[in-house]
């Protein structure tokens, strides 16, 4: 799925250019309320969008959401990274008080760990946002100097929504972790961010590794390294870790 900023997007529209698959994402912060612990995993209800000029002076419909091919496949990822298995599952999504809302279940903890802490992460309130992932059928350009570059998203195609990292600053993830949340799951994550192979900086995955993890090296066996990132074996990855 070939994500392209949005500026990348409006300029490719504004020159006419061919906008068949490619997708947007845009991130919401988002106010959980109802949280259920359940037998089947932790449901977490999420409006994971609304009807709001956002930061890139851009709306998105509401009523124009589609998101009867995302029901086939209801997928709650982690950082729009398709290659690792969804965190959660979106029981449904509905439409309600111009906000589009879904609820997740997420993992449990016996059958993903990972998943099972990010939901975790959410309940106690030290992740607090969602990035959604679409395809736009039809938009139309704002002619609103108050709001320049900006794009009125009339119907679009629900794709994927994600958990988002970007406000997992090491205060949130040392406050989760004295919290009881068990944080090994995000460090053998930040260890396949260092090796290249997912979707925030380096710089904020060091920055996260340095806060979790009691090991100053991060070491990565050779046969597990892409041919593309081998230098990385050779190098290895120093951190100093305030000499831990």
């Amino acid at each position: 799925m070939p994500y392209i900023t949005v500026d990348e997007y409006k300029q490719k529209a504004k020159k006419g250019d061919d906008l068949a698959g490619l997708t947007l994402k845009k991130q919401f912060v988002v106010e959980t309320k109802g949280i259920e612990d359940t037998k089947d995993g932790l449901k977490v209800p999420f409006i994971i969008s609304t009807a709001s000029v956002d930061r890139d002076n851009d709306t998105i419909s509401v009523d124009g959401w589609k998101t009867d091919n995302y029901r086939k496949n209801p997928v709650v990822l982690w950082a729009h990274d398709g290659r690792q298995p969804p965190v959660a599952k979106s029981l449904e999504e509905k439409v309600e008080n111009l906000a589009l809302k879904s609820t997740a279940l997420f993992a449990t903890k016996d059958l993903y760990p990972f998943g099972y802490m990010i939901g975790q992460m959410y309940a106690q309130k030290f992740l607090n946002a969602v990035s959604v992932g679409f395809d736009p059928i039809k938009y139309a350009w704002v002619e609103d100097k108050d709001r320049p570059w900006g794009i009125d998203y009339i119907e679009q195609h629900l794709l994927e929504y994600s958990c988002c990292p970007v406000p997992a600053n090491p205060e949130a993830l040392v406050d989760a972790k004295a919290a009881g949340i068990d944080m090994e799951p995000m460090v053998d994550w930040v260890v396949r961010v260092l090796d290249g192979s997912l979707f925030i900086p380096k710089e904020k995955a060091e920055q996260i590794y340095k806060t979790l993890s009691t090991k100053s090296t991060i070491v990565i066996p050779k046969e597990e390294i892409p041919s593309r990132s081998l230098f990385l074996y050779e190098k290895q990855i120093q951190i100093n870790n305030n000499g831990r």
